[in-house]
């Protein structure tokens, strides 16, 4: 039987970005840049102006990702809590965790820049980024925000920089390596897409060994829409 993931408190990047489902394993989305064009004015009887933004076309291809956790019939009969509950808690964190990886790795190919001063990263926020949009966020390791915590430069117990919200993943996710001081600064919604094939993903499977198998299947692709709407930024 088919189960629904369960309800989490973990950070889900794909809350912050666009997505869309899709009926095929291949195509194209279209997507419009970031634009900060206004309408003109015109007279009654003015043609309308045709406004300067042009549809971005992403190409996206659905991959699979699968595995299983396998439950002794001994573990179910014996354990005093409820094992199903425990291990479906637990696949729900590792659709989550896939999910985020993955995104993660599309904010790392955004514009690079390097900067060697803590303070230098709001020049990233209210310059580069302000000339764009206002919905920005910033994506820290942990190892980064830690050392905005510790020098009393985030604005308040909320934890924002420059009144942005600031999301903290692990070094390793939006990094590469346990000790990466980076960021991405961006409008995520603009920046990324993610493309849902199957979200039904949960199954019980009887296992002739084990009892039953859980099995997590999550098919989708995550693809980048406007390159210029973040910038990956690493604290040299």
């Amino acid at each position: 039987m088919n189960s629904a993931l369960e309800q989490s408190d973990k950070l889900r990047l794909f809350n912050y970005i666009s997505h869309y489902n899709s009926l095929s394993p291949l195509g194209d989305l279209k997507v419009l840049p970031l634009s900060n064009e206004p309408l003109k004015e015109v007279t009654p009887l003015d043609p309308t102006p045709k406004l300067d933004i042009e549809f971005n076309t992403v190409a996206y291809k659905i991959k699979n990702y699968r595995g299983y956790l396998p439950i002794s019939q001994e573990d179910v009969d014996d354990t005093d809590n409820a094992i199903e509950d425990v291990v479906l808690s637990m696949m729900t964190d590792k659709t989550i965790d896939t999910e985020n990886y993955y995104i993660a790795e599309q904010l790392k190919k955004a514009p690079q820049e390097s900067l060697s001063r803590l303070e230098d990263i709001k020049d990233i926020i209210n310059t580069k980024m302000g000339q764009k949009t206002t919905d920005i966020q910033v994506v820290m390791s942990t190892t980064l925000y830690n050392e905005y915590d510790q020098n009393n430069l985030l604005d308040n117990v909320l934890g924002t920089l420059s009144s942005r919200e600031v999301i903290v993943l692990p070094d390793e996710v939006i990094g590469n390596a346990v000790g990466d001081k980076v960021a991405f600064v961006g409008d995520l919604h603009a920046y990324a897409s993610f493309i849902d094939r199957q979200r039904d993903t949960l199954r019980w499977v009887d296992n002739s060994l084990y009892g039953i198998n859980l099995m997590l299947m999550l098919r989708f692709d995550d693809v980048i829409n406007d390159t210029n709407a973040g910038y990956y930024v690493t604290l040299d």
